[in-house]
C-alpha cells in the first residue's frame, strides 16, 4: 500500500516524502514530476504545461497518472535496505511513498480512486509559514502567478480543506523533513485508511461522506462530544442498511442508548408521531445535554430533526440517511418539517444538524426505483449550473435506471452525491433560512409537492414528484424566453433517459395548482416560479395563469407531451 502526502502547495510534502523515503529504504515519487517527464516539458516546469494544455489539460494528465498508480503494482523495496528499515515499512503496510500536487484531490475520481487503497496524510502547516516557503522556491507554482502567496492561500485552503481533511492530519510549522517521527507515529494509530471522500467543516455543522465509514465517522463525533447518551431515532429499513452496525458499535463503546421507531417513508412526518416520539424522550429522561442520531432517509431525517428541534426547546442531532435522496439533499440544509393535510412541510424549523455522515454503503441495497427517483434531486442542481454533473448524469443514464452495480464500483454515484450535496451546502452557507438565494433549491417542486399531497403521499415517490415539477418549469422557461430552447430540450432529454416524469398522470392541472397556493413558497398571494436559465435561474410570480395551467397539463401528460412543447 501506498503513503500518499496531500496538502497545499508548500506544505513541505515533498521534503516530507524524501526524509521518508530514505527513513524506511522505500521508493519515492513525486506525481507532479512525474507528469513533467510524461509531457517532455523541459527545466522540469510544470507551469509550462498549464500555458501549453491550460489547467484542464495538467488536471486530465494528473487524473491518469494517479488511476495508473492505483492501478500497477507498487515496486519493490530498495535491495539496500536495512532489516530495520524494512520492518518498519512491512509493520506499517507501506511499500512506497507518493507526494501528490496540491490540487491532485479537487476531483472526487482521483479521491475514489485512493480512498481505501493507501494511507493519505495531510501535511499542513499555517499559512505564513507555507507562504515564506513558496517565497523563497526556485519554482513559482503556476497558481500563485503574479500574486502574493499569503494573499491567495485562504482561499486556496477553504476550497481545498474538505478534501485534505479525509486523510490523517499532520499540522507544524517546523521544516516538513523533521516531521518524519510525527508522520509514523499517526500512521501506526490508524493502520487501516478509511475510504472518506468528504469531510466538511461548515458553519452549520460537518459533512463527512465516504463508504464502509458509518461506525467510525459517528464514534468520532461521540467521543468529540464525550456523549454519555444517545438517542437512535430510525425506522425499519434504514435499521436493516446501516442502523443495527451503528447500534453496535455506540453499545461497544459504553454509551447508553435511546431507541426511538418511526414508520417508515411520509408517515413519519405527522405531528402526533413527533408528540408519540417526545413523550418517549421524556420518559427515558433525555436531557438537554443528550443527542439525537437520525437513521434513515429524508422523511425520517426529516422528522426526526423535528422532534430535536422541538424536545426541550432544541437538542443537538447527527443525521445519517440511508438513501439516496437522503445523502444528495434531504440531509442537509437543516430544514426539519412534517405535513399538515393542507400541504407539505408546512411545520417546520430550520435546526442545523451537528454532522451529517453519509455512507455509501446504504446506497448499494436500495430498490432500482429509489435510485432513480433521487436522481430528480441531482437533475434539479445540474439545471442550475453543475455542468460536470449534467454531463455525469447524461453519461451514465442507462448505467443509473438499470441498476448497474458498477455506478457504485467505479465512483459513478459518489460523485453524483458529492457534487448535488455540496452545490446544497454552498447555497445554504448563503442564505441558510431562504431569505434570498436559497430559494433556488425549489426549482421543481411547486409542482411536485402538489402532486404528493394530491396522491396523499403514496404512490408516487418525492424525486419522482420533481421529475414532473423540472418538466413543467421547463415549459414555462422556454414560453418566457428565460430558459434557451437547446438547455430545455437538453434537460428534457435527460429526464426521459432517467425516467423521470416520463409516464401520463391522471390529476387535473386546476386541482394541483388549486394546492400550490398554499405552498410555503407562496407571497403575497402570489406562487414564486423558480425557472431555469442558460446558467441559472430566476424566480418569477407574474405568470399568467394560462401558461401556467397548460404548462402543468403538459407535464402530466408525461413524456411525449413535453418534447412537442420543448422542440415546436
Amino acid at each position: 500500500m501506498d503513503l500518499i502526502l496531500v496538502g497545499l502547495p508548500g506544505a513541505g510534502k515533498s521534503s516530507l516524502g524524501r526524509k521518508l523515503a530514505t527513513r524506511l529504504s522505500l521508493p519515492y515519487l513525486d506525481l507532479d514530476r512525474v507528469i513533467i517527464a510524461e509531457t517532455g516539458v523541459p527545466d522540469d516546469n510544470a507551469e509550462k504545461i498549464f500555458a501549453r494544455e491550460g489547467e484542464d489539460g495538467f488536471r486530465a494528465r494528473e487524473r491518469a497518472a494517479i488511476a495508473a498508480l492505483t492501478a500497477a503494482n507498487a515496486p519493490a523495496t530498495s535491495g539496500a535496505a536495512t532489516d530495520a528499515a524494512r520492518g518498519e515499512a512491512a509493520a506499517l503496510g507501506i511499500d512506497r511513498i507518493v507526494s501528490l500536487g496540491g490540487g491532485a484531490l479537487i476531483d472526487p475520481r482521483n479521491r475514489w480512486a485512493l480512498a481505501g487503497k493507501a494511507h493519505l496524510l495531510w501535511i499542513d502547516a499555517p499559512n505564513s509559514a507555507i507562504a515564506a516557503r513558496l517565497r523563497e522556491a526556485k519554482v513559482v507554482r503556476p497558481i500563485f502567478r503574479g500574486e502574493d502567496p499569503l494573499r491567495h492561500l485562504p482561499r486556496l485552503r477553504a476550497e481545498r480543506e474538505r478534501f485534505y481533511a479525509t486523510g490523517l492530519r499532520l499540522t507544524s510549522a517546523r521544516n516538513p523533513a523533521s516531521l518524519a517521527d510525527e508522520a509514523l507515529r499517526l500512521i501506526t494509530a490508524q493502520p487501516t485508511p478509511e475510504r472518506r471522500l468528504i469531510d466538511a467543516a461548515l458553519p452549520t455543522g460537518r459533512w463527512i461522506l465516504g463508504e464502509g465509514i458509518a461506525a467510525s465517522a459517528l464514534l468520532r463525533e461521540l467521543r468529540a462530544r464525550r456523549a454519555a447518551r444517545v438517542v437512535i431515532v430510525t425506522e425499519p429499513n434504514a435499521a436493516r442498511a446501516l442502523g443495527d452496525t451503528a447500534e453496535a458499535a455506540i453499545r461497544d463503546a459504553g454509551i447508553e442508548i435511546v431507541r426511538v421507531d418511526l414508520p417508515s417513508g411520509e408517515a413519519a412526518k405527522r405531528l402526533e408521531v413527533i408528540g408519540a416520539a417526545a413523550s418517549t424522550l421524556a420518559r427515558a429522561g433525555v436531557e438537554r445535554g443528550d443527542l439525537i442520531v437520525a437513521i434513515g432517509g429524508g422523511a425520517l431525517t426529516d422528522a426526526a430533526g423535528m422532534l430535536a428541534a422541538l424536545y426541550l426547546r432544541g437538542i443537538d442531532w447527527i443525521a445519517m440517511p440511508t438513501t439516496l435522496a437522503g445523502q444528495l439533499d434531504a440531509s442537509l440544509g437543516g430544514k426539519t418539517g412534517v405535513d399538515l393535510p393542507e400541504g407539505k412541510n408546512l411545520i417546520g424549523a430550520f435546526h442545523q444538524p451537528r454532522a451529517v455522515i453519509a455512507d455509501l454503503r446504504a446506497l448499494r441495497s436500495l430498490p432500482a426505483r429509489e435510485i432513480v427517483a433521487a436522481l430528480g434531486e441531482a437533475a434539479k442542481i445540474a439545471l442550475l449550473g453543475d455542468e460536470r454533473l449534467f454531463a455525469l448524469l447524461e453519461s451514465a443514464a442507462e448505467r443509473l435506471t438499470a441498476a448497474d452495480q458498477s455506478v457504485h464500483d467505479d465512483g459513478t454515484l459518489a460523485e453524483i452525491v458529492e457534487r448535488a450535496g455540496w452545490w446544497k451546502c454552498e447555497v445554504v452557507r448563503g442564505d441558510e433560512r431562504e431569505a434570498s438565494g436559497r430559494i433556488s433549491l425549489n426549482l421543481g417542486h411547486t409542482l411536485a409537492h402538489a402532486l404528493e399531497q394530491a396522491t396523499d403521499y403514496s404512490g408516487i415517490l418525492h424525486g419522482e414528484a420533481v421529475g414532473y415539477g423540472l418538466r413543467a418549469a421547463l415549459h414555462i422557461g422556454v414560453e418566457l424566453g428565460v430558459t434557451p430552447r437547446p438547455r430545455a430540450e437538453r434537460a428534457t432529454a435527460l429526464l426521459d433517459r432517467l425516467g423521470l416524469g416520463v409516464a401520463p398522470r391522471s390529476e387535473r392541472a386546476a386541482d394541483l395548482l388549486t394546492i400550490a397556493q398554499r405552498d410555503k413558497k407562496v407571497a403575497a398571494g402570489k406562487i414564486r416560479w423558480v425557472l431555469p436559465t442558460g446558467d441559472g435561474y430566476t424566480v418569477r410570480d407574474d405568470l399568467p395563469a394560462s401558461l401556467v395551467e397548460s404548462a402543468v397539463t403538459a407535464a402530466l401528460a408525461g413524456r411525449a407531451a413535453q418534447r412537442t412543447t420543448t422542440q415546436r
